[in-house]
């Protein structure tokens, strides 16, 4: 029997179970996101292949003639917008994977043209917009699913940050992302906006309980996502491939069964869990304890990770299940998108 790592690595093309399906991957021409359109399309399906580089969608398109290229900047919401547009006007969409995602260096932020944080935007409104322009031909499938290419450090923050405050907005949305210890603060940027993905995937399920909607944590994957945090980068070639191991956790999520909704890809990760209670008061996260607690626990993650793959259902983080804050998240976002709708 193949153990999973083979069957994400090596899968056959013998068999094609997924022709006739049309898949859209965000970020579709790196990292996670081009192993996943490989792997779907020696499968069999059309993928829809979203990125903001002209000359990295052509090439892809040379090396997979089936796939279908969408330029997209996903830092401009009207890009974004003029995207779905395009895919739209495709004859089906049976599966969204949100995958594109950035990370800023601890000693710096981007707003983008829209005024938000541009992590904040990339990672998390982007795919809101994308989502909610795509939903009416997903639910047209006959198997819908929306992906989202979160991650297990969004347990280093406590969602006070995702909170509508006084100025109207929540303070992961605005230029630097957060508030806090300076040194986490790109960090904090990074985990609000992977926390609000699964907040909107919760609420958007309440909202489609037609569709299968997952949240996947893939790991240290060797991508360029931390290329500007040069002491991660430095270490990159020691997480999963993204041509085996670190697309697991998206394929047991994808085409898994069952009501769970967020995916793993080692046992290591689930520690997270075990002693999320013990970070959860809200003074270890207005002291930097939390932040530190993540950023030390995602670290020794990158080196031990190896020695315990599983792809398989886990648990978020406590504060990830709050509907209420997730609600109003929700809301808020669906009303600063309203004119691209």
């Amino acid at each position: 029997m193949l153990s999973k790592a083979q069957r994400y690595s090596g899968l056959s093309t013998t068999k094609v179970p997924l022709t006739n399906r049309t898949i859209v991957v965000t970020g579709a021409t790196s990292g996670i996101g081009l192993g996943l359109t490989k792997v779907f399309s020696k499968l069999g399906a059309t993928v829809v292949a979203v990125g903001r580089s002209s000359t990295k969608l052509k090439a892809l398109r040379e090396e997979i003639p089936t796939v279908v290229p969408v330029l997209a900047d996903l830092s401009n919401l009207s890009s974004i917008s003029r995207a779905a547009d395009e895919i739209n006007g495709l004859e089906r969409v049976d599966i969204l994977v949100n995958n594109a995602g950035m990370h800023m260096g601890f000693t710096s932020y981007d707003v983008t043209d829209d005024g938000f944080d541009k992590v904040f935007a990339v990672n998390y409104l982007s795919h809101v917009l994308l989502t909610a322009k795509l939903l009416k031909k997903i639910q047209e499938s006959d198997k819908p699913v929306i992906a989202q290419v979160s991650s297990s450090f969004h347990f280093a923050v406590d969602g006070s940050d995702l909170q509508i405050d006084s100025q109207g907005s929540p303070v992961a949305s605005r230029p630097g992302g957060s508030t806090g210890f300076y040194i986490f603060r790109a960090q904090r940027s990074y985990c609000n906006s992977k926390l609000a993905q699964i907040y909107h995937s919760r609420s958007l399920q309440k909202e489609i309980p037609d569709v299968r909607i997952v949240n996947i944590c893939p790991g240290w994957v060797a991508t360029n996502i931390a290329s500007k945090v040069s002491l991660a980068h430095a270490f990159m070639s020691r997480g999963f491939s993204p041509d085996g191991w670190g697309i697991a956790s998206s394929m047991e999520a994808i085409f898994g069964n069952g009501q769970d909704d967020f995916f793993m890809s080692s046992r290591f990760f689930r520690l997270f869990g075990a002693v999320s209670p013990v970070v959860s008061p809200s003074f270890m996260y207005k002291l930097g304890l939390r932040d530190l607690f993540g950023f030390v626990f995602a670290g020794a993650a990158l080196f031990l990770q190896v020695f315990s793959p599983d792809a398989a259902a886990s648990q978020s983080s406590l504060e990830s299940y709050d509907e209420k804050l997730g609600g109003e998240l929700h809301q808020w976002a669906m009303r600063q998108l309203s004119g691209y709708l």
